[in-house]
């Protein structure tokens, strides 16, 4: 898949920020939902529910830029948003669902929270899910947040706050499945027996032979567009693929052999930490094989992936498991600040306008402090991404500047001041 279309919110507006542009409101009782423009979960602007507030946005994701190869190869799908309590009782209720669609708009999978979800009005809460080994057909993806206030007021919007709602569609590996028709993208370093094989239409993937099948593949990450700043906050990393025996004769069951190793490794190719599936034994169904890497340092620069296996049959030909869909995801936490102390900061130090503003069109910044000289300007996406970078000279108290972020897609951005232990941050929306 192209990298050049993943790890990008493709919600529009998807804080809500302003107004409700690029969402559909399919109810919205009692007094109604309301804008708040400094109470999101980083200071800036968050959508408050009334009585009962429910809204959604389809995506379409080969408008988007994907091709209908990228999207039959089941990219992972991942959705993530925010929300917090307030009112009177803080525990306002809170539930969403996310659906894969096919181009006809029948329903590939879905997701719901179960239920309502019950938040409160001290911290900030984050519900994510990742949809993985749907199979072919995705095209759209249906987002839907309701929420709704603990009180049943319909006299005033004291509902559930929401924020921030992300939907990425994309797979760190280029090359995830058999879908090109062949080992594209993979180092293969044992090919024994008869080789790997892609030619098993009924159960698509990679097959190994008679004897042992190897293929690896690095990810760079910094080519991807991640900065070293990103990776050394230790992103939570999954990393898994999907395995099946076979039977050469009557079908599925047969206790192949498979393995699977992963390494995070540093810029100069070092082990930073790594995980060994030892052999797995193939069953009639399919088995998820991978690990999951938290707290595991700095440093990080790129991820190794080698797996393969043999037939335990050993017949002459492709008779050995599937291997299939081998997939990663990576989430950066958000650094939790008291939103009020970010309100106060932003408010009174950094202004940036228009707000929403039309891609390629100058943002004008005005920063008030008494620090002069160079200071750092850096744009982030919603994924905590650097989408831009440069400096600027402040000379008075009172500064004005503008930059041009060009090209970039419509969607939530964070733009960040820094000088000797001044920072400051706003969001921006682009439409």
């Amino acid at each position: 898949m192209n990298a050049q279309v993943q790890y990008v919110n493709l919600l529009v507006n998807p804080g809500v920020n302003v107004d409700t542009a690029g969402w559909n409101v399919t109810s919205n009782l009692g007094s109604g939902f309301m804008h708040l423009p400094t109470s999101g979960y980083d200071g800036t602007g968050a959508i408050q529910a009334g009585y009962y507030t429910e809204y959604s946005q389809v995506i379409d994701l080969v408008a988007a830029g994907y091709t209908i190869a990228d999207l039959d190869e089941a990219p992972v799908v991942r959705y993530a948003d925010w929300i917090k309590g307030s009112g009177p009782d803080s525990m306002d209720l809170y539930k969403f669902e996310v659906t894969l669609l096919d181009v006809n708009d029948n329903i590939i999978a879905t997701h719901a929270s179960s239920g309502y979800l019950t938040t409160n009005g001290v911290n900030w809460s984050q519900n994510t899910h990742s949809f993985v080994n749907y199979g072919p057909g995705l095209r759209k993806v249906r987002v839907n947040r309701i929420g709704a206030d603990a009180e049943y007021d319909q006299t005033q919007t004291v509902g559930v706050v929401m924020d921030a709602a992300c939907l990425v569609v994309g797979n760190h590996f280029l090359y995830a499945s058999d879908g090109t028709g062949d080992l594209a993208g993979w180092n293969v370093t044992e090919n024994g027996g008869d080789g790997w094989s892609t030619a098993n239409t009924f159960w698509p993937g990679w097959q190994t032979s008679f004897d042992q099948c190897t293929k690896s593949q690095v990810v760079d990450l910094m080519s991807l567009g991640y900065t070293a700043a990103e990776l050394d906050t230790e992103p939570k990393i999954t990393i898994w693929e999907f395995f099946i025996g076979l039977d050469g004769g009557t079908g599925v069951g047969i206790a192949d052999y498979h393995n699977m190793k992963i390494e995070l490794r540093d810029a100069s190719g070092n082990v930073i930490t790594s995980y060994d599936s030892g052999t797995i034994r193939g069953l009639s169904t399919w088995q998820q094989i991978g690990s999951t890497f938290e707290n595991y340092g700095t440093g990080l620069r790129q991820v190794f992936v080698e797996h393969g296996g043999y037939d335990q049959e050993f017949w002459a030909g492709h008779y050995g498991g599937i291997v299939d869909a081998t997939q990663m995801t990576m989430e950066f936490t958000p650094i939790q600040t008291d939103v009020n102390d970010l309100v106060e900061q932003n408010t009174s130090n950094l202004a940036l306008y228009p707000n929403p503003v039309a891609s390629n069109e100058p943002i004008a910044i005005s920063i008030d402090n008494e620090i002069t000289g160079t200071f750092d300007l850096t744009m982030t996406d919603a994924l905590g991404r650097t989408v831009h970078q440069s400096t600027f000279e402040k000379t008075s108290v009172s500064q004005q500047t503008s930059f041009t972020p060009n090209d970039l897609p419509s969607g939530i951005y964070q733009i960040s001041i820094k000088k000797d232990g001044f920072s400051a941050t706003k969001r921006i929306n682009i439409n």
